[in-house]
């Protein structure tokens, strides 16, 4: 390995790894939680937009002025969808924040706006 060069990803030199998920890379997270809470209530197409939303993160962190701020009002969507009766006015406004903040990264902008209407069929 060249040590002038950061390692973004995983070396293993022997032995395994048994994880459920793992998230690998700069800015790299895993919302297991959510997707568990998800599944189970039979919410998939919320749980594909939420991936989505992460997914579009992770490729275009680096065209945002505030990824960390992004990020982690991700993940506050995230756990309040995990909770047995999730808060739609919290969802929403959050949602609404991250919209406001990733206007000019396409990519973005639209898995927030795909995850905001298939909040409106919660109930």
């Amino acid at each position: 390995m060249d040590r002038n060069m950061p390692n973004e990803g995983l070396i293993i030199t022997g032995g395994t790894i048994n994880a459920d998920q793992v998230a690998v890379g700069k800015y790299a997270r895993a919302i297991k939680i959510a997707n568990e809470a998800l599944a189970q209530k039979g919410m998939q197409e919320i749980q594909v937009r939420l991936d989505e939303l992460v997914q579009a993160l992770n490729n275009h962190a680096s065209d945002l002025d505030n990824p960390d701020e992004v990020r982690d009002s991700t993940e506050v969507v995230a756990k309040e969808l995990s909770k047995d009766k999730p808060n739609k006015l919290t969802i929403t406004a959050v949602l609404n924040g991250i919209a406001s903040s990733v206007q000019s990264v396409t990519a973005i902008a639209v898995a927030v706006e795909a995850l905001k209407n298939a909040i409106g069929m919660l109930k």
